[in-house]
């Protein structure tokens, strides 16, 4: 049999998270997946440069993954996407009384209607272009195959993002049986999910919709402590070890962030902060966690304050309380004890060390790539005919380079080189005399950590 004739043969699927018109905003990336296994991916950051290219299509990632494999979209059975349009029927619904609730008001038994805001708001979103766009996954597909520059004929399909996220954990964490919790900023419309999951089937046993969000609540305390959102959060999880409970910090945000048996709540808090497209508007909630504290958010860069740091303390403690709190929930009710996790909260290796140690899951597996760029595993995994129990052992899946090629690209640069003979000890002796050493071998990963190859 001819080598061409067996690739065809395969089955090849492309996960991509496309960061395009609301079908997520950061971290755009492009992983293969043959016969259900992930053999190579690249975020579009690492080749474009730009920290988690928000709103940026992965054409570069897309076109590094094609020429990496050796595979043209003949080969390609389909794309997989972690988004289902579907759901964002009820995502644009949750918008829409989000936007006309605040002009509705009951005054002497009648129903008052500012009617002229309303069509102002409606208009300044964009929302009856998007109803008209996701009522059909045909326009989707469509969207996706001229992005791709794909054939007309080639296949995409959806996938539930919290269903994707879990699926990413699951298919990688060689249980058998698990329970699964997806938290994260938000999905089509659910922030914290929790699953049954055997053999390969998924049973969804709770969803909390926005705006009951952790992961909102813990990107806006971490632009309150003068951090970047969505992408400073390890900054407040890493402050948060220099504090300590404040009496009167919790006494004043009880209110807003409660816990109640199993489940937390911080809705009270998040609503009526729209800012369009389901995104609250933070400096609303900046000034209403102002007013709660007492004291001002910290601008960047100024100095941190001692309330800043237990207001940090604060944060991470709610956090890990509150999802302790469902993972016991959920090991309670299924009797399984193994629990597999994803989701952008999962990224505060804090906390997960904190649920390894008092949960009440024996076994407890995160997939390293739990950020959005994780769709793109989960969705091909779910997809895919060909289903496996594996461990995910290593996120080495990028492109690498031969020692001809890195001794070119030397040469082009200004840099001079060495070629030691005891590689071990000469960079011992560099950090030794306090010298930075960049260290560049084998594979690129992909994720947020840095795990030996760079």
């Amino acid at each position: 049999m001819k080598a061409d004739e067996t690739k065809r043969k395969r089955e090849i699927l492309l996960g991509i998270n496309p960061c395009i018109y609301g079908l997520n905003y950061h971290d755009p990336a492009v992983v293969v997946l043959i016969d259900g296994r992930v053999v190579f991916g690249v975020e579009e950051e690492r080749c474009n440069r730009v920290k988690h290219s928000k709103g940026v299509f992965p054409s570069l990632a897309l076109a590094e993954c094609l020429t990496y494999c050796n595979l043209t979209w003949d080969d390609i059975d389909a794309v997989v996407i972690g988004y289902e349009p579907a759901l964002w029927m009820n995502r644009l619904n949750l918008e829409l009384l989000d936007i006309i609730n605040p002009f509705v008001s009951c005054v002497s038994n009648s129903i008052q209607i500012r009617g002229s805001e309303i069509v102002e708001k409606i208009i300044r979103t964009n929302i009856v272009d998007r109803y008209t766009f996701f009522r059909s996954q045909e326009n989707v597909r469509k969207l996706i195959i001229e992005k791709c520059s794909a054939l007309e004929t080639t296949k995409v399909m959806f996938c539930e993002h919290h269903l994707a996220h879990i699926a990413s954990s699951y298919e990688v964490s060689g249980f058998s049986e698990a329970v699964g919790i997806v938290v994260d900023g938000i999905g089509e419309t659910a922030v914290t999910t929790l699953w049954r999951i055997q053999n390969h089937q998924y049973e969804k046993i709770l969803q909390i919709d926005y705006p009951n969000s952790l992961g909102y609540f813990y990107a806006i305390a971490t632009k309150f402590l003068g951090f970047e959102p969505w992408g400073g959060e390890g900054k407040t999880m890493a402050l948060a070890a220099y504090g300590k409970k404040n009496k009167e910090i919790a006494d004043r945000l009880k209110s807003a962030f409660t816990l109640n048996g199993a489940f937390y709540d911080v809705s009270h808090f998040m609503h009526n902060h729209n800012a369009g497209f389901l995104m609250m508007n933070e400096d609303e909630l900046i000034h209403e966690l102002e007013a709660l504290l007492g004291f001002s958010a910290r601008e960047k860069d100024a100095s941190i304050t001692d309330e800043h740091i237990d207001f940090a303390w604060f944060v991470q403690d709610y956090l890990e309380r509150s999802v302790i709190r469902l993972i016991n929930y959920a090991v309670q009710k299924t009797g399984i004890v193994n629990v597999c996790a994803a989701g952008g909260v999962f990224m505060n290796c804090k906390m997960n060390m904190v649920i390894r140690e008092t949960s009440e899951a024996t076994n407890f597996y995160v997939q390293p790539l739990s950020s959005d760029i994780g769709l793109t595993v989960g969705a091909g995994l779910y997809h895919t005919s060909q289903k496996h129990r594996f461990c995910m052992n290593s996120l080495d899946l990028g492109p690498e380079y031969s020692d001809n090629e890195i001794e070119e690209a030397l040469i082009r640069s200004s840099f001079k080189s060495i070629v030691p003979i005891d590689l071990a000890s000469t960079v011992a002796e560099f950090i030794a005399e306090g010298k930075i050493v960049c260290w560049f071998e084998g594979k690129m990963e992909m994720g947020a950590r840095a795990l030996g190859s760079r």
